[in-house]
C-alpha cells in the first residue's frame, strides 16, 4: 500500500493546503445562503456552532482510531466525510436541514484537523517538530484565507457552482493524499476497543489539556496533603523544579490549609524529606 509513495513534508504540506482551501470555499458565502432562506439571524452562529459541538466531540476518537489504522486511511475517509456534509449543506433548506449539515461536518473536519497535525509529528524527528508545526499552521493559515477569497468570488457567480467545487475538491484532496502519502502507521494492528473508547473521551482530553497549561503557566496553585496532621507536623515536603533541579523543602504544620506553591515548569516532584 506504501510502495512508491513519500513522507515529504513538502508534499504533505502542499496537499494539505489544496484540502484547507477547498474545505473554506462555502463559508463566505454562507451568510448570503442564510439570507436567501430567509432564516433567522442566528441561524448562522447557531449552525457554527453545531460545527464545532461534534468536532471537539469526536476529535479525540479520530486521533485514537488513526493509531489502529493508519492516518491516512483517516484523512482520506474524512475529507470525503467532509465533501458529503458540505453536499448536505448545499442542498438544505431549512434549519433543521443546515444544523444535521453542520453537524456532520463537524465530525469529519475533526478528523483531517487532528490527522493533519499528528503526521507532522509522526515525521518528524524530536528537534524539528516545533519547526514543522509552525510551517503547518502558517500554511493552515494561509491557504484558509485563500479559501475565502476564492470561495467569495465563487459564490457571487454561482452557490450551486461553489458547493460543486467545493465537494468535487474536497473528494480530490483525500484521494490525492492517499496517492501521494505514506502512512507512517503500517501494518494490520490489533483492536483495543475498550483502549480507544477509553482514550476517546473528549472530555477527558479537554482536562488533561488544561491541567497540562496550568502546570506550565507559572503561576500559584493551591497544593492539599491528605496526610493526617501529626504526621504533617513532623515531615517537610521537597518541591523540585525540572528547570533548575534545586529543591525548595519547607515544613508542612496545618492539614486543613493548602500551600501555596508556584512553578515554572511542567514538571514537579513531590516527595517527603
Amino acid at each position: 500500500m506504501n510502495r512508491g509513495k513519500t513522507t515529504s513534508l513538502k508534499w504533505f504540506f502542499a496537499l494539505i493546503a489544496f484540502e484547507m482551501i477547498m474545505a473554506n470555499l462555502a463559508h463566505p458565502s454562507t451568510p448570503t445562503i442564510i439570507k436567501q432562506l430567509s432564516l433567522p439571524a442566528y441561524t448562522f452562529g447557531v449552525a457554527f456552532a453545531a460545527m464545532s459541538f461534534t468536532n471537539f466531540l469526536f476529535s479525540p476518537f479520530c486521533g485514537a482510531l488513526s493509531d489502529q489504522i493508519g492516518r491516512i486511511r483517516i484523512y482520506i475517509v474524512c475529507c470525503i466525510g467532509y465533501a458529503l456534509g458540505q453536499f448536505l449543506f448545499g442542498q438544505s433548506l431549512t434549519l433543521t436541514n443546515i444544523l444535521f449539515a453542520r453537524l456532520v461536518s463537524g465530525f469529519f473536519i475533526g478528523g483531517i484537523s487532528v490527522t493533519q497535525l499528528i503526521y507532522v509529528l509522526d515525521v518528524s524527528s524530536q528537534e524539528k517538530r516545533g519547526i514543522n508545526l509552525t510551517i503547518e499552521a502558517a500554511i493552515l493559515t494561509m491557504a484558509s484565507a485563500i479559501g475565502y477569497l476564492i470561495g467569495g468570488f465563487i459564490g457571487e457567480v454561482s452557490i450551486p457552482l461553489l458547493f460543486g467545487v467545493q465537494v468535487a475538491g474536497l473528494v480530490t484532496a483525500g484521494l490525492l493524499m492517499g496517492l501521494i502519502m505514506k502512512d507512517p502507521i503500517s501494518g494490520a494492528r490489533e483492536w483495543r476497543w475498550s483502549e480507544l473508547i477509553k482514550t476517546s473521551n473528549p472530555f477527558s482530553a479537554f482536562a488533561t489539556a488544561l491541567n497540562k497549561l496550568s502546570i506550565g503557566c507559572g503561576c500559584s496553585s493551591p497544593l492539599y496533603f491528605s496526610q493526617p496532621s501529626d504526621q504533617l507536623l513532623t515531615n517537610k515536603v521537597s518541591i523540585t523544579s525540572s528547570v533548575t533541579n534545586s529543591p525548595s523543602v519547607f515544613p508542612t504544620t496545618d492539614s486543613s490549609k493548602p500551600v501555596s506553591v508556584s512553578w515554572a515548569s511542567s514538571s514537579i516532584r513531590l516527595s517527603p524529606s
